[in-house]
């Protein structure tokens, strides 16, 4: 029986939509270009798995305060993303993405090592932020490099699949974090210096990661002509891109709110070990890599605008289930749904930003976009660090943290509503409402 056979009952016009067979509409010249990217990613993404997810555990096991983690978010949204805007327009004025790639890789590895090593949160949060500033130059040259090497049509298949080996990199680094966090130190659940191990090992495959990109062709793949587009149809990107930037800031700074909480619900409420708290971050990667692929396909059929309002809405109810979690499980069932929301989010806003950016400002107007956000989920975060410590002081450490969640629940709802008015960013082949009869008919076919 041939491969894949099982599939057969399936009707062609939903087999883009199934587990079945994938074949590649992306020409064997391009495909050959984009080897570096996948190896720079698998490695990178490995790196990121071993480390970033745990630094917020890390430091909240240090001792740090509920003001503290704030500042640790804060800091790694705001120079990421503030620092975009300089970048991305010398990358852009330089005509040159690699060398930025190199340096930021390199400088935001190393500094693993210093993290490994910190003895208090100040200096690790201070060490943090100048990791953050490395990456900075890295967001916006990369999402340029992406424009220029994928074709405009391929754009939902090729990024879905860069994020499926990433997740999947970032995955099994999360379970060789785990791994050596447990291993080396069996007796000591909760231990904070076993987090030194996946530290350094992050390092070395981060600077390992930077060798790839040395590959990447200097002569870029042939591509399109750039659309030619009326005053009108100009006038209307414009309007598109500020109204995704304005809703996205309202809905961040809400959406922000939640993150210095979350490592202390999970620590100090819900009382998790290293190993469960590797295993939340584990469930969360795997609901990403689950549906990767199948979001990137339906984008490809029916653009960002639909799935970005989506995942706003999705993402409503995360503050509320940790405002009452009270078990692991609670926690492990809520990363598998919003593991969905993520995995558009990883696509659907680069898209639509390629969409709206003329090809000759591409960089630059993720870097406005990212500055913006950044600037916001500071104040965001920085906000809900300092309230919760105030409404804890007044009451206990679950009612200061309950407020906070209800204040960010009910932002999310809002900012959910006011994507509603996100116009598509061009046309694409179909709408959502031609899709959904297709999907109900394969959901039901494979019962």
């Amino acid at each position: 029986m041939k491969s894949h056979s099982h599939y057969a009952f399936i009707p062609k016009s939903v087999q883009w939509l199934s587990m079945g067979p994938d074949k590649s509409p992306v020409s064997e010249e391009e495909r050959k270009s984009h080897r570096p990217l996948y190896a720079n990613q698998t490695v990178s993404s490995l790196s990121n798995g071993l480390a970033m997810p745990f630094i917020p555990f890390y430091v909240a096991r240090l001792g740090a305060t509920t003001t503290e983690l704030g500042w640790l978010q804060a800091f790694r949204n705001l120079f990421p993303n503030v620092m975009q805007l300089p970048w991305g327009s010398l990358s852009d004025r330089l005509k040159a993405r690699i060398p930025f790639l190199i340096l930021g890789g390199w400088i935001s590895s190393v500094l693993f090592l210093f993290i490994a090593f910190s003895v208090s949160p100040f200096i690790l949060i201070l060490l943090v932020a100048v990791q953050s500033f490395a990456i900075s130059m890295m967001i916006p040259t990369w999402s340029a490099l992406l424009g220029e090497m994928v074709s405009k049509g391929h754009r939902g298949y090729v990024f879905s699949r860069i994020v499926m080996v990433s997740v999947a990199a970032a995955l099994i680094g999360n379970v060789l974090a785990g791994i050596l966090i447990i291993l080396a130190a069996p007796e000591a659940p909760e231990a904070t210096w076993v987090y030194q191990y996946p530290f350094i090992a992050a390092m070395v495959l981060g600077i390992l990661a930077t060798v790839f990109l040395f590959r990447v062709p200097a002569k870029r793949p042939k591509k399109e002509e750039e659309e030619k587009v009326t005053e009108e149809e100009e006038w209307e990107r414009r309007r598109d891109f500020r109204h995704l930037i304005t809703f996205q800031l309202f809905y961040m700074f809400f959406m922000s709110m939640l993150w210095p909480l979350m490592p202390r619900t999970t620590v100090d409420i819900v009382h998790a070990d290293n190993l469960e708290i590797v295993l939340l971050t584990v469930i969360g990667s795997v609901s990403v890599l689950a549906v990767q692929t199948r979001i990137g396909r339906l984008q490809d059929r029916v653009g960002p605008g639909v799935l970005i309002k989506l995942s706003r809405f999705m993402l409503v109810p995360v503050p509320l289930i940790y405002a009452f979690a009270s078990e692991m499980w609670h926690l492990y069932v809520l990363n598998i749904f919003a593991g969905a929301a993520i995995a558009i989010i990883y696509i659907s806003f680069t898209t639509y930003l390629l969409d709206v950016a003329p090809a000759s400002k591409t960089a630059r107007y993720f870097a406005i976009f990212n500055a913006a956000v950044g600037i916001v989920t500071f104040v965001g975060s920085v906000s809900a660090g300092f309230l919760a410590d105030h409404f804890t002081s007044i009451y206990n450490l679950w009612t200061g943290l309950f407020i906070v969640y209800m204040v960010s629940t009910v932002g999310r709802l809002i900012g959910s509503v006011l994507f509603l008015k996100l116009k598509p960013s061009k046309r694409y082949p179909e709408t959502m409402t031609d899709v959904l009869p297709r999907i109900s008919k394969l959901l039901h076919l494979s019962r």
